[in-house]
């Protein structure tokens, strides 16, 4: 018999749980007391507790217990983990569990909203529904295998330092989506997912899900790791349907396919993300489609590998995407090695791209406006290019281009800035059409292949041609290395050489390359990549809010874009 609970008086009761304590059981105290005590409830399982002192069905299998007024279940000894059947919070309950781990039964609960056939037609270790707000802390679920691990319908989920490993989620011919590890689904109503320092690993994807019908809802994570986690579609370990809005800062993915990320309607914030050996069709790293709005900011993209377009990111039309601080390191993809933008206007500002391919097409790939700042493009393996002009607009300003075996760029651009830019031992610059409107200037070129420039970029008296860049002694004595920047050293060439009208933030005249002009900062950091989640994520060449600076500049380099163009005219006449 599942014990359900409704509304109660006020005050809080507690009750000692366990052979010697109050009560044997959960089932037993509520039983005996839930008629009367005062809500919210408190239960502490003793070291003796057992769970299979709980209700029983017929083959001693332990029910789930139903709650639905306000109540907490934990260990007696905070940090000390006892075993603990299914949970399910209804009615507008809170819910806190703590210091759990939850064990797989082959049986469940009666469900409490329909009671169909007996049991209850969601199989998950913990679920919440009708209004009511879920809370796991310290809580384990392992080899579990139902219809979904954690669940809300129409309910809010929150995990904090909770540890789901070896769970494979089987999908039912009557709920056939609700195969994920985690998940949230609205079919009204605004609701919440959030997790905090919450492990899923070695798991049936997708690992964290968040489905929308009507109104909202969010998805919040807060570090932890998500590894070894299979899928047949896209979005392996986190994949919204509908409006979600997503905010993650910290999280790490490992070894997630067929793409890691899959985010439709709503914006998307994520910052401080690690994601290492992902693969997919469609975008490697992230897809994003369905009109969202996705930021990244200080993400590390390690072998990061997409079969037909985007290795670390591909956007479909209609969508905004801004990207700053990126990190990518090996992977790429036929086409769009880095990213693959289907007619989305494009920001990528202090970012790096080291040792990435495209085998057929460029590295980053858009029909739209691109907005290059602050880059470093370097030791890339494409005879292809970094830039594909179909058509829209390139602004590159204040990037370093070095070692690199493809051109800069192809294609046709209706317009192009190219402005105080290091262009060292690389291919070509151009090795397309020439763009309908110019802007270029205060460039550094050395040590390139066949031509500083090409026939339709001229180098004018602005630009340092043949002219060593001086860069830091640590790029010269490893420049295979990807977690070593080329930085300007003392003395540079690069230094105080860039467009006089765009200052360095100490307010002096512009530096070329990735590490001078609005972008950047004065300091310099470098990269190095992470091997523990735990480990800060660095990333970006300036280490601040680049972002901010690059949005709040935009009008500046639209009155230097003028100025170079006038003073262009001046040398022409």
């Amino acid at each position: 018999m599942i014990l359900l609970l409704s509304a109660l008086a006020s005050a809080s009761t507690t009750f000692t749980i366990g052979k010697g304590q109050d009560y044997t059981s959960v089932s037993q105290a509520l039983a005996a007391e839930g008629a009367t005590a005062s809500p919210p409830l408190e239960f502490l399982l003793f070291p003796d507790y057992s769970p299979s002192s709980e209700n029983q069905d017929s083959q001693g299998d332990p029910f789930g217990i139903a709650l639905g007024v306000d109540v907490q279940i934990r260990s007696s000894d905070p940090g000390e983990s006892r075993p603990f059947g299914e949970v399910h919070a209804y009615n507008g309950a809170k819910v806190t569990l703590t210091d759990l781990e939850i064990t797989p039964v082959s049986s469940i609960y009666i469900d409490p909203m329909t009671r169909e056939g007996g049991r209850s037609i969601h199989h998950a270790a913990m679920l919440a529904t009708d209004d009511s707000t879920l809370t796991a802390e310290r809580v384990t679920v392992q080899d579990l295998k139902s219809q979904s691990v954690v669940l809300a319908t129409n309910g809010n989920i929150e995990l904090n330092t909770c540890i789901l490993r070896g769970n494979t989620p089987q999908a039912s011919d009557s709920y056939p989506f609700k195969n994920y590890t985690i998940g949230v689904q609205a079919e009204s109503g605004d609701y919440a997912l959030t997790l905090v320092d919450t492990v899923v690993e070695n798991a049936s994807g997708p690992a964290i899900a968040a489905y929308n019908t009507k109104g909202s809802q969010t998805l919040d994570i807060t570090g932890g790791r998500i590894a070894n986690v299979v899928g047949d579609s896209p979005g392996s370990a986190v994949l919204t349907s509908g409006v979600v809005d997503t905010t993650v800062t910290g999280l790490a993915i490992e070894n997630a396919g067929n793409t890691a990320v899959k985010l439709s309607q709503g914006t998307h914030e994520w910052t401080e993300t690690q994601l290492t050996d992902v693969s997919g069709d469609e975008g490697g790293a992230f897809h994003l489609s369905d009109g969202g709005n996705l930021r990244l900011l200080q993400v590390q993209c390690t072998r990061c590998m997409s079969t037909v377009h985007g290795g670390a990111v591909f956007a479909q039309s209609g969508t905004s995407l801004v990207i700053s601080a990126l990190s990518m390191n090996e992977g790429g993809s036929p086409e769009g090695g880095a990213v693959y933008a289907d007619e989305v206007g494009l920001v990528i500002s202090n970012s790096r791209f080291c040792a990435v391919a495209a085998d057929n097409g460029s590295l980053i790939t858009t029909s739209s406006q691109i907005q290059s700042l602050n880059n470093i493009f370097r030791n890339l393996p494409i005879e292809t290019s970094i830039f594909d002009g179909q058509g829209g607009d390139l602004e590159a300003v204040n990037n370093t281009f070095v070692d690199n075996e493809g051109p800069i760029m192809t294609g046709l651009f209706s317009s192009l800035d190219f402005v105080n830019n290091a262009v060292v031992n690389v291919t070509d610059l151009n090795a397309g059409q020439a763009p309908g409107e110019l802007s270029f200037g205060y460039n550094l070129f050395f040590d390139n292949m066949n031509t500083h420039y090409s026939p339709e970029l001229q180098a004018g008296e602005s630009d340092l041609v043949d002219v060593e860049p001086g860069f830091a002694e640590a790029f010269l004595s490893d420049p295979a290395n990807c977690a070593i920047d080329p930085t300007p050293a003392d003395g540079s060439a690069l230094i105080d050489a860039g467009d006089p009208s765009i200052l360095d933030s100490n307010g002096t005249r512009s530096d070329i390359g990735a590490f001078g002009g609005i972008g950047a900062e004065e300091f310099e950091t470098t990269w190095s990549p992470a091997q523990d989640p735990d480990v800060t994520l660095l990333g970006g060449c300036s280490g601040g809010s680049s972002l901010t600076a690059f949005m709040l500049a935009l009008p500046l380099l639209g009155l230097n874009r003028k100025r170079r163009k006038w003073a262009e005219q001046e040398q022409r006449e």
